[in-house]
């Protein structure tokens, strides 16, 4: 392996540690990132971590701001408003989708077969984590949910731009259920049972279905930001 193939590959492992740490809500909007902390605590030089960097930052997941070094980039209302438009969108897409393909029974291979299966558990096991108020867990839950559904879709595309779209807004969702109340954590086994019932329904329902279940995060999301439009 070359000296250039072998730092691009170190470049994009220190791009993933960086999306997972914002994802995870271990570095916030607008925390700044430090190129040596990154680099002490993977083990590779500052060179792979600024390539790291300046793929983020072209991403959109992190800015350069003059005199103060990186940051993570901070969604404002309206990009955030435009990305949980699109989910809404596209979720009825894949929900309609992946209900095409359960009621044609084209789920039969092992993957799709697991998917459906992990998919039918993940109400219950929220209600579970409710019960417990355990965020993390339920934020998880919420994850490995969508997840499921994208793959049933069988749309790889559409698959990878749903995970790009819910990535961007994992930090919001994560504080607005944070602070969500009791009552509503309690709901959320029940908001997608609903959905993967209307999965099972059909292409209309599941894609109706869907786009309530999208508005409900939207509204939530918006209220983080201080729009409600």
């Amino acid at each position: 392996m070359s000296i250039d193939a072998r730092d691009s590959g170190v470049a994009a492992d220190a791009v993933q540690h960086v999306r997972d740490q914002i994802k995870s809500g271990r570095i916030a909007p607008g925390e700044r990132i430090v190129e040596r902390q990154v680099a002490e605590e993977l083990g590779i030089s500052s060179i792979a971590v600024r390539d790291a960097f300046a793929r983020l930052i072209q991403e959109g997941w992190i800015e350069r701001v003059p005199r103060r070094g990186v940051r993570v980039r901070r969604l404002d209302p309206a990009e955030i408003a435009d990305i949980t438009d699109l989910r809404a969108l596209l979720e009825g897409e894949a929900a309609a989708r992946a209900a095409a393909r359960v009621a044609s029974g084209d789920t039969g291979g092992d993957i799709d077969a697991s998917a459906l299966g992990l998919v039918a558990g993940i109400p219950e096991a929220m209600t579970r984590a409710a019960r417990r108020r355990d965020r993390d867990t339920l934020l998880a839950l919420d994850d490995a949910f969508h997840a499921a559904l994208w793959h049933l879709a069988g749309s790889p595309t559409l698959e990878e731009v749903l995970q790009n779209l819910r990535a961007r807004i994992t930090p919001i969702i994560r504080q607005s259920l944070a602070l969500m109340p009791d009552d509503e954590l309690a709901r959320m086994g029940e908001w997608h049972a609903e959905l993967l019932a209307a999965v099972h329904e059909g292409p209309r329902p599941a894609r109706s279905a869907a786009a309530r279940h999208t508005d409900l995060t939207r509204a939530r999301v918006l209220a983080e930001t201080g729009d409600d439009t």
